[in-house]
């Protein structure tokens, strides 16, 4: 009898011990499995917001780009309307008014010369994802071209070198107190005269520096893009299908 209450209470304890163990053993599973998932969680994070900053930094580099074949653009019509000077009457309206643009500040606007701040505001102010990302060198290579952004779009608000040499101001106030306006031949008139003065054919001539300066910057933004991709093993495929 005695035995018999000795099996039992091994049993018992045995059972007991089995359930524990099974409990422990459950638990241990469940809380390596959520780790997993937030893991999987954290790295998608990662990803998204790296494509989305290095999408905005691909977006920043092409309106580079078109500001540098724009200018292209605008230059060879002004070079082109320097050497026809006395024939300007003859010249097209579309090339005149390339070179008005070209001259004139506050003459042309366009939003593809704009910078988006979407991509920046994510990097600055999506803490919990940046923490996500391991790799500093990535981070460190976002805020160097951030600054470098900055810098690019400073130069052509306030460099020398892109200061058109006919102001707003100026402009309106012969557009406003003038008959500039009231012929195509005394706008042509007054445009000759502009182009003649040794402001504008100095900044025509400043046109070189302008295009170092925009290669300069398409080569270390290309760059920057290029390690940003491969730190985080992001491919342009993956770029194409993020974009859609």
């Amino acid at each position: 009898m005695k035995d018999k209450k000795r099996h039992d209470s091994r049993q018992w304890w045995k059972d007991f011990l089995i359930s524990v163990l099974g409990t422990a053993i459950g638990v241990g599973l469940t809380f390596a499995v959520s780790k997993i998932v937030e893991n999987n969680k954290k790295e998608e994070a990662q990803r998204v917001t790296a494509m989305m900053v290095i999408d905005d930094m691909e977006k920043s580099l092409e309106i580079v780009r078109f500001i540098k074949e724009d200018e292209e653009k605008r230059n060879l019509a002004a070079q082109y309307v320097m050497e026809h000077l006395a024939e300007i009457d003859s010249i097209s309206y579309d090339t005149l008014s390339l070179v008005a643009n070209y001259i004139i500040d506050g003459s042309f606007y366009s939003t593809e010369t704009e910078f988006s701040e979407s991509g920046e505001k994510v990097f600055q102010s999506a803490q919990d994802a940046w923490m996500n990302l391991n790799d500093i060198s990535f981070i460190r290579s976002v805020d160097e071209f951030y600054k470098s952004r900055a810098v690019f779009r400073n130069a052509l608000q306030t460099h020398y070198s892109w200061r058109k040499p006919v102001s707003k101001t100026e402009n309106d106030e012969m557009l406003t107190n003038t008959d500039i306006l009231d012929s195509w031949k005394n706008y042509n008139t007054y445009l000759k005269g502009k182009l003649e003065e040794p402001r504008t054919q100095k900044y025509i001539n400043q046109y070189s520096h302008r295009m170092q300066f925009y290669d300069d910057v398409i080569e270390q933004w290309s760059s920057i893009i290029a390690d940003c991709k491969n730190l985080m093993n992001i491919s342009d495929t993956e770029m194409e299908e993020f974009r859609k």
